[in-house]
């Protein structure tokens, strides 16, 4: 009896584990390959660039809203986004260059990431965990500052990729924690902070290239941001503790 329950759980998670891929690690990622070559082609610049990122992550904030609100039907909505998410990519894919589709490596190190988590769930604090993941990821962004070659561009990709879906999974994981009652509104909340987030990016590196011709400042911003972050998370366990 037990064992048929473990399956139906281990099953529901492989369920959850390919939906990420599907919508986070090819659906979220199909658009930031190809804005290299749109620019190379002439159609954007680096400022128009950042402001059609900020309107992608527009979609990010409605859709959180959306899923706030609701009361039912969560299947119907999930596999309607899922096919939108599949038909949105095949697309794309018509009308640039496929093998620029996939970062292997950033991939690699968000599944990383995310193993190394549910490695250590048993023997890590949530919180602490959490904090570590984003000052990581912190030097992870602003590595490509004070390194202006392949090295810099390597050390980004590795420590953005482990902390990239380890937060979201660890920053989930805290809201159930801290949650008394039904989890999905507070799940919300922080996916509609995370897109706001996702908006604000884009706008602060357009405005950055406008200003000062360069992503250098934007960069050493949301550093800092995520630095920051780590801290109050720390302070946060100190205050709770």
């Amino acid at each position: 009896m037990s064992t048929g329950k473990e399956n139906t759980e281990y099953l529901r998670l492989l369920k959850g584990i390919i939906t990420l891929v599907a919508v986070m690690g090819i659906g979220r990622f199909s658009l930031t390959p190809q804005i290299p070559l749109m620019i190379e082609d002439g159609f954007l610049t680096l400022s128009s660039a950042g402001i059609l990122a900020a309107m992608n992550y527009i979609g990010y904030l409605l859709g959180a809203i959306h899923v706030s609100k609701l009361k039912r039907h969560h299947t119907f909505y999930l596999k309607t986004g899922l096919m939108a998410t599949v038909l949105v990519t095949l697309l794309s894919a018509a009308t640039c260059n496929q093998a620029a589709f996939f970062w292997p490596l950033f991939g690699l190190a968000a599944v990383a990431g995310v193993l190394l988590v549910i490695a250590f769930a048993a023997r890590i604090r949530t919180q602490p965990a959490l904090a570590t993941a984003m000052i990581v990821q912190g030097a992870g962004v602003a590595s490509v500052v004070f390194f202006h070659d392949a090295k810099g561009l390597l050390i980004a990709t590795l420590l953005t990729g482990l902390g990239f879906l380890s937060i979201m999974q660890l920053s989930m994981r805290l809201a159930r924690e801290v949650t008394q009652g039904a989890v999905a509104r507070t799940v919300a909340v922080l996916t509609s902070g995370y897109a706001t987030g996702q908006l604000i990016g884009p706008l602060i590196s357009s405005l950055s290239v406008t200003l000062f011709h360069s992503l250098e400042p934007a960069l050493l911003l949301a550093a800092a941001g995520l630095v920051a972050g780590g801290i109050l998370v720390l302070l946060g366990i100190k205050n709770t503790a």
